[in-house]
């Protein structure tokens, strides 16, 4: 049960984090440090993915079980919210079918 400090990487899109680092308890389940990275991010809990060494980071297990320590480097990635991004998709598609339709020589599907 001690106290370490996390590193957070967001990785992808978006501002780094800053600072970059997090105090926790290393019995602290992964639940507890979304929270924490919520707070200093605004990124929801629900909309994190935590990975660490390549493996993606399981809830219901203390930082000490997933193998985090002191110093460790946590990436942060966020999910997408994917009918925001459908909804663009959709209207850049019908207008490059409007183009098409007009003899521009683009096909929409060449696109996607």
């Amino acid at each position: 049960m001690a106290e370490i400090s996390l590193t957070i990487k967001r990785v992808g899109p978006g501002d780094p984090i800053s600072p970059p680092t997090l105090k926790v308890r290393d019995s602290q389940k992964l639940d507890a440090l979304k929270r924490a990275i919520y707070q200093k991010t605004t990124i929801a809990p629900t909309k994190q993915s935590l990975s660490f060494n390549g493996n993606i980071l399981q809830t219901g297990r203390s930082l000490a079980q997933l193998g985090l320590s002191d110093g460790s480097t946590i990436d942060l990635r966020e999910y997408v919210d994917l009918p925001k991004y459908h909804f663009l998709l959709t209207m850049i598609r019908s207008h490059l079918h409007l183009a098409h339709n007009r003899g521009s020589g683009v096909h929409p599907n060449s696109l996607f």
